[in-house]
């Protein structure tokens, strides 16, 4: 026990100190094994996961907040030699907003698989998934600044209202006003995959009409004060609360899709799901004996499976 403690003396600012806090939660939220709760403090290494219709807002203490999508996975680090904090995102989607710092250094570094991106003051949203047998990654910026690096060599310096998917022929594009205008007054909203399972790019612009308000109504309003919100501030002082904004309504017209010209194992499930929502289905792709050409199966499984 003595030398416990003499370690701990020495060498305080490791894993076992407190990093960010569990603001808010909803559903099955998980840190590591254990089942979350709101103020749950998070130490190094700290890897938060959610579950179906599950959400969790992390706050760090210079109030920088990262919201966490259901079905998703993001672990948080803080690299102690420059004080700069990673947040790995190993699945799904999140969306951040990260406090100005005053010296104007990268405080935040987001990643996953494939790309880094370095983050001073900004707020984006941030997606990492699998399409067609390849991982990609989206990321769309609301204001601020993004660096975007790959392979530990820089790409892109991406502007308010462009986003970026990795992977596609057209890597950076611009935000169409009314979708940049609406994620800006829905920050519970995260962003539609940019590929479709096939592979195939989608219009931003229609998705935004059938996905995003759909996951939005599972979040309570940020900008209400939370009964449960607990903040890291070091004098504990409350903050004004910003007034409501008015939510903008996007009103486009839902796209019609052809089931013909799509995949016959897509389209046979896209049938089925239509006809019965409590079925569920996944992809993957392998190789089979004899053949150097990956090929596509799908499987069959309950909705609830996806929650264990």
């Amino acid at each position: 026990m003595k030398y416990f403690l003499t370690f701990l003396l020495l060498f305080p600012s490791l894993s076992f100190s407190q990093i960010a806090k569990l603001q808010f939660i909803k559903g099955n939220v998980y840190v590591g094994q254990l089942k979350a709760k709101a103020g749950m403090e998070l130490k190094n290494n700290s890897i938060v996961s959610t579950f179906k219709n599950s959400v969790a807002r992390i706050v760090y203490k210079d109030s920088s907040t990262v919201l966490i999508a259901p079905e998703s996975k993001v672990k948080i680090t803080l690299d102690n030699s420059t004080k700069v904090n990673l947040v790995d995102l190993i699945k799904g989607k999140l969306r951040s907003k990260v406090t100005p710092s005053q010296n104007k250094e990268v405080q935040f570094l987001f990643s996953s698989k494939n790309i880094a991106m370095g983050v001073r003051g900004t707020e984006f949203l941030f997606n990492n998934y699998y399409a067609n047998g390849e991982q990609f990654s989206d990321a769309a910026l609301l204001e601020g600044k993004l660096e975007i690096s790959q392979n530990g060599q820089k790409l892109y310096n991406l502007k308010e209202g462009e986003y970026f998917t990795t992977n596609a022929v057209d890597k950076v594009k611009k935000l169409d006003s009314r979708v940049l205008e609406y994620l800006k007054k829905n920050p519970n909203d995260f962003l539609p995959n940019l590929i479709t399972l096939s592979g195939v790019p989608i219009n931003l612009l229609n998705a935004l009409a059938s996905v995003l308000p759909k996951v939005a109504s599972i979040i309570p309003n940020s900008k209400k004060k939370e009964s449960t919100e607990v903040l890291i501030a070091k004098d504990n002082k409350k903050q004004d609360e910003p007034k409501e904004e008015k939510k903008t309504t996007l009103v486009v017209e839902k796209p019609q899709i052809d089931l013909s010209k799509i995949p016959w194992d897509i389209r046979d499930a896209i049938e089925q799901k239509e006809q019965d929502s409590d079925k569920c289905f996944y992809w993957f792709y392998k190789k089979l004996p004899g053949s150097n050409k990956k090929e596509r199966f799908r499987r069959e499984r309950d909705c609830d499976e996806y929650d264990d």
